[in-house]
């Protein structure tokens, strides 16, 4: 079972990150890489022990970020599968997938 936080997804992408004890910092920073583009984001968290630290990050965030929690850690393949359900009910178009390591230094 997994806890959808927020409801707002208005473009053609969506960008899913998949978070496992992730550091806050660092995804932050890949936040704010992808907010750049025009896509949503939606971060599926599996079971960290911070998640609800990564939640309030996204709350804090200027742009709208969807967070699902998951009630346990699922692996990164189920939980990129939750995102690609999600990106399927909302019609959108393309999905990115990146892991909260998937570091961007905006030369690939």
């Amino acid at each position: 079972m997994a806890l959808l936080l927020d409801n707002h997804m208005p473009n053609n992408t969506l960008a899913i990150i998949v978070t496992y004890h992730p550091q806050l910092e660092q995804l932050m920073s890949q936040v704010n890489i992808l907010s750049k583009s025009n896509v949503d984001i939606i971060i599926v968290d599996n079971a960290s022990d911070n998640n609800y630290a990564l939640k309030n990050m996204a709350f804090e965030f200027d742009k709208h970020i969807e967070v699902i929690l998951c009630d346990s850690n699922l692996g990164i393949a189920a939980a990129q599968n939750i995102g690609i359900n999600h990106a399927i009910i909302n019609r959108y178009k393309n999905c990115l997938l990146y892991t909260s390591d998937a570091a961007d230094d905006g030369e690939s």
